[in-house]
């Protein structure tokens, strides 16, 4: 154990080294076209606005343009002469409107409303991670162009995900899968690039896992965890990341072939969320603590009053909302019809299958019930951003849908 976890700390250094140079890399790219495709395309943030809803009620179909705009004006700041690009690419700078506290509307008052840039406001805490393939995107397509790019490619990979899945004889997750993807509204993931890096993330990694053997993941599955841990905090915008474990952790086990060892299986459940756990607070460590080296700043303070921001107490209109509320305001927003009558559809045919559940299994459910409330933790930690982000910290949940739907098929005879 001690042998593995100096190798995930080693992987942790190794990838916050790379990752530092190659946002490096990016930023030595010429900004002029990246400008004139993000100017070619901000009518659509004039017109949309900042939170807009596809279906109107639907919490689940609004698209995070507030986030969006800061990606793309991160994306196009142009770096001064003799400026290094490292301490740029740890800095993360980007225009600023000083009375004005919103990207979107920045972004719209310099490049459609033509204004002045007054100063430049930096987002030093995150990795930014998206930025390595959002710069050079930008130097041939405009934002709508990769919205649509965006789309096909996700569409593609999850078709790809399914047919692997059907070759390596996972026929019956294809369900719990696919109800786990429309509770977050793919549709809306690919229209927003804020909400894209976890779902690439996912795909990619159950891909992984599916065209592999169990015996070859069981024997390096501490550093498949780190790794997901370290991409995660490297990608992210802190949008739904407890995703990435809960879905490797269940096709895991899904792959593994439960045999009825559920103590065994619930300390390897304990083992992978260990690394995880350490693959991703430790990269996020690396980057505050890199960002504080070369900046000559204390991030790292910075960081402790956000962590306190996040954790703090929900009060939404004077009123304070308890962990149960904060919980239920993200179940809620998948509380619609088509969903409770995709519910029923489900529930019917699980009850056709009940006659073949084994009362004698019910053990191998355990690890998956445990996966299944590891969201639910999650957004009761995370409560301040929990309650008020309800609308995309809920996709945490499709861990819970694909954990409990694959964990019932694993007390079936």
């Amino acid at each position: 154990m001690s042998q593995n976890f100096f190798k995930a700390i080693g992987l942790i250094i190794f990838s916050a080294i790379i990752g530092a140079l190659a946002l490096t890399i990016v930023y030595l790219l010429p900004t002029d076209h990246m400008i004139n495709h993000v100017e070619s395309s901000v009518e659509i943030f004039y017109k949309e606005e900042t939170y807009p809803q596809q279906v109107a009620g639907y919490k689940m179909s609004q698209l995070d343009n507030e986030t969006d705009a800061i990606m793309l004006l991160n994306a196009i700041y142009e770096r001064k002469e003799g400026e290094a690009a490292l301490k740029t690419a740890m800095q993360v700078p980007r225009i600023d409107f000083e009375d004005d506290y919103s990207g979107r509307s920045e972004l719209v008052s310099w490049l459609w409303l033509k204004k002045e840039p007054e100063s430049v406001t930096d987002y030093a805490r995150y990795w930014h991670g998206y930025l390595l393939f959002l710069k050079p995107l930008l130097l041939f397509l405009d934002y709508a162009d990769i919205r649509i790019l965006n789309m096909i490619i996700q569409l593609f990979l999850i078709a790809y995900l399914l047919v692997r899945m059907v070759e390596k004889g996972y026929k019956r997750e294809i369900v719990p899968l696919l109800t786990a993807i429309a509770v977050i509204n793919p549709v809306a993931i690919a229209m927003s690039l804020q909400f894209s890096s976890i779902y690439y993330i996912v795909i990619v990694s159950l891909l992984y896992l599916c065209n592999h053997n169990i015996d070859d993941l069981m024997q390096k599955d501490f550093l498949i965890f780190t790794a997901l841990g370290i991409i995660t905090a490297f990608f992210d915008f802190l949008t739904y990341p407890i995703a990435t474990f809960g879905m490797a952790a269940v096709f895991m086990m899904v792959n593994k072939k439960l045999k009825g060892d559920w103590k065994n299986d619930t300390l390897l459940l304990v083992k992978w969320g260990f690394f995880w756990g350490i693959g991703y607070a430790g990269m996020w460590s690396c980057k505050w603590s890199l960002s504080s080296l070369i900046l000559h700043e204390n991030i790292i303070l910075e960081v402790l009053g956000q962590a306190s921001v996040h954790t703090s107490d929900v009060v939404i209109m004077n009123e304070q909302y308890n962990l149960f509320q904060v919980v239920w305001r993200n179940i809620r927003v998948f509380v619609k019809w088509p969903y409770l009558l995709l519910g029923v559809g489900l529930f019917i045919v699980g009850l056709k299958k009940s006659i073949r559940f084994e009362l004698r299994k019910w053990k191998n459910m355990i690890p998956f019930l445990i996966i299944a409330v590891l969201p639910i933790i999650w957004l009761m930690i995370l409560k301040s951003h929990s309650g008020f982000l309800y609308w995309y910290t809920y996709r945490n949940l499709m861990v819970t849908v694909f954990a409990l739907f694959c964990g019932l098929q694993a007390i079936e005879k």
